[in-house]
């Protein structure tokens, strides 16, 4: 089959959008299939797959996302595929599979972290108003109200989301999680690398690294993290240490570790070549976000053997319900609560027992088997467009 996929920006360090894209367009590649992809920039696009750019016209913010979405509309008529994918700003496509959930979804969790009640209501206000935030709306509800797409919900927070929004038909709606690279990320192969990652970050033995790995600081809940660190260490506390993985404000936030008084025990690194080394180096995994559709990197670290908390905000946490693979929190406030599960996590044989529960969870969720489902998808798109 001819396939298209739309994303705006084709780099893989940007977020879990885009190496999912690279990823896919790579396998459908390898199974005889004919990829164009659609996108301003391409970073290093798998070999073989055909790229359209559409140039940026010098437009910003939400008119800029737009103009993208109309032009990439235009760029599927005339590439004429038998099927076609977006996973974010776009239209035209036959399947749309938000990897950053609803907009009005994402404008909601935005909110809820605003914790003083009158800041949160100003920003409510200055929301309705906002032409970038009007202009998402606008476009998002261009992209719901088309009725020959069909739509992909990787949680069912997502798919509720789509439902109370845009009343989207259950029909409409394939519920499929992401997936994750069970080989990569496989406690078997990263235990050799552990010794020489903890010794790159000065991490001694017998103590516990916590790791957090994100580039919206804010929105994934490093404010939060920071502050349950500093509880954990004014108590009686084992030895602890947290790397901060992402190329979010770190300014901001390594200015908060030095007035919590634990600059010592945070480290930031933006810029990370081998993602999987930092998992090789951690003992637990803590994700306490205010919004995530579904966390690929939660995935990644469940498949590496990794204990992980993150708040039910985050659509990966459906799939650990009641496995004993780590610890889902109802809000990454109050911080009193992370802090006692970033406690709870310290004694090596909770941890031991989370850890065989944590990769048995992600092995059933497979990266071939959300390719696999998502080809399903889009090749019984292409059949009813065929009709």
């Amino acid at each position: 089959m001819k396939m298209a996929l739309v994303i705006e920006h084709l780099d893989p360090r940007r977020g879990g959008a885009e190496v999912y894209i690279r990823d896919f367009a790579a396998w459908l590649l390898g199974r005889g299939h004919e990829v164009a992809i659609v996108t301003t920039d391409a970073h290093d696009p798998p070999p073989g797959a055909g790229v359209v750019l559409i140039r940026p016209t010098g437009l910003t913010g939400g008119a800029r996302s737009a103009d993208f979405a109309c032009r990439a509309a235009v760029a599927l008529g005339e590439i004429k595929p038998d099927t076609s994918l977006a996973t974010g700003k776009a239209l035209g496509m036959r399947v749309y599979q938000p990897h950053g959930g609803t907009v009005r979804g994402s404008q909601r969790q935005n909110l809820a972290l605003i914790g003083c009640p009158v800041m949160r209501t100003v920003k409510a206000a200055f929301n309705q108003v906002s032409p970038k935030h009007r202009a998402a709306r606008r476009l998002e509800e261009r992209q719901f109200a088309d009725p020959r797409t069909r739509f992909v919900a990787i949680s069912e927070m997502v798919r509720r989301d789509m439902q109370s929004f845009y009343h989207i038909a259950d029909h409409r709606i394939a519920l499929i999680y992401n997936g994750v690279d069970l080989d990569r990320f496989n406690p078997e192969r990263l235990r050799p690398l552990r010794e020489a990652a903890r010794k790159q970050f000065s991490i001694e033995s017998g103590t516990t690294l916590f790791l957090f790995v994100a580039h919206n600081f804010k929105l994934k809940g490093l404010g939060e993290l920071l502050r349950a660190a500093a509880r954990l260490a004014a108590g009686p506390a084992g030895r602890f240490h947290l790397a901060v993985v992402g190329r979010g404000r770190i300014g901001a936030y390594r200015g908060l570790a030095r007035r919590l008084k634990i600059g010592h025990l945070v480290t930031f690194v933006p810029d990370c070549d081998d993602i999987a080394a930092m998992y090789a180096a951690a003992d637990a995994f803590v994700h306490p976000t205010w919004y995530d559709p579904c966390s690929l990197v939660v995935l990644e670290a469940l498949a590496s053997g990794l204990p992980t908390i993150t708040t039910r905000f985050n659509g990966a946490s459906e799939m650990m319900a009641d496995c004993g693979a780590g610890i889902v929190l109802e809000s990454p406030r109050p911080v009193e609560r992370l802090a006692e599960a970033m406690g709870r996590l310290l004694n090596v044989e909770t941890r031991r027992g989370m850890a065989v529960a944590a990769r048995r969870v992600a092995e059933n969720y497979p990266q071939e088997r959300n390719f696999q489902a998502m080809l399903d998808c889009l090749t019984r798109a292409a059949e009813e467009g065929c009709t």
